[in-house]
């Protein structure tokens, strides 16, 4: 075990200072008050530590801390735990866990104007698993840039942190009470994807670097109050008498994929 942070055992599930960790149930609004965010997996951990953002607390079975000591030598943990695998066990409510969990900080929300290159815009998608996705598919096709509205889920909810293998510690991200009050006075170009009438084919519109790319709920789609302000709408190409639509995390990993192999 490294010899450089003053790591504490953990040997009960009762014991508070893992409260924040006990049985993982749902989102605590406790986080949200302290300002803190809830980080879990060996990938994402390991993601989090090559970023700056503030550990508050690590607990994580004994063994990660040896791995991850090259990442951790010059960085300050307010706290650090660790406990067997089957005390960590009960204290998590499952069996099936990887054994390593991170307290962090909040990253700050960036202005509008901060964000670069093409952004990706949340309309009123409210499953964090879906989000995580898209954060994912974002990071995979360099797009670095987050903005998401007041009805959409937080992206750093647990879960979606999870499915985003740590890829939402990659991107900037903004958050706006309304994108149409936002872009309506922006001159970025915006990119609905929507498969509505009047709609262009992905494979035949045009794709700026500096666009906003605006996904839309996974029930109704993108707020129709933003179809003023598309530069221009695009749909997927596909069989719709067999099927509809997308899930919106597929169609954000179709659309970013052309988005990318065109800026090559």
């Amino acid at each position: 075990m490294p010899f450089f942070l003053p790591i504490q055992e953990i040997l009960t599930e009762e014991d508070p200072r893992i409260q924040f960790f006990s049985q993982l149930k749902g989102n605590d609004p406790r986080l949200e008050r302290a300002g803190l965010i809830l980080v879990e997996g060996d990938q994402q951990i390991e993601r989090l530590l090559e970023t700056e953002i503030e550990i508050d607390t690590l607990f994580l079975e004994s063994h990660f801390y040896e791995r991850y000591e090259p990442l951790l030598k010059n960085r300050s943990v307010t706290h650090s735990y660790t406990a067997s695998r089957s005390v960590m066990a009960e204290i998590l409510g499952y069996r099936l866990h990887q054994g390593c969990m991170a307290l962090v900080k909040r990253p700050d929300n960036v202005l509008f104007s901060e964000l670069q290159g093409p952004i990706v815009a949340l309309n009123r998608i409210i499953d964090p698993e879906n989000i995580g996705s898209i954060v994912r598919n974002c990071v995979a096709f360099g797009v670095q840039s987050l903005l998401v509205d007041r009805w959409s889920a937080d992206p750093y909810l647990r879960r979606s942190i999870r499915v985003s293998m740590g890829g939402i510690f990659a991107v900037k991200v903004a958050r706006c009470e309304s994108l149409f009050e936002l872009l309506q006075s922006s001159e970025r170009p915006v990119i609905i994807v929507d498969n509505i009438s009047g709609a262009v084919a992905l494979t035949e519109a045009t794709l700026p670097d500096d666009g906003v790319y605006i996904f839309g709920s996974e029930r109704e789609g993108v707020d129709r109050s933003l179809l003023e302000l598309a530069s221009r709408i695009v749909e997927i190409p596909m069989q719709r008498d067999v099927l509809s639509s997308l899930n919106v995390n597929a169609a954000s990993a179709v659309v970013l994929a052309e988005v990318f192999r065109r800026g090559k």
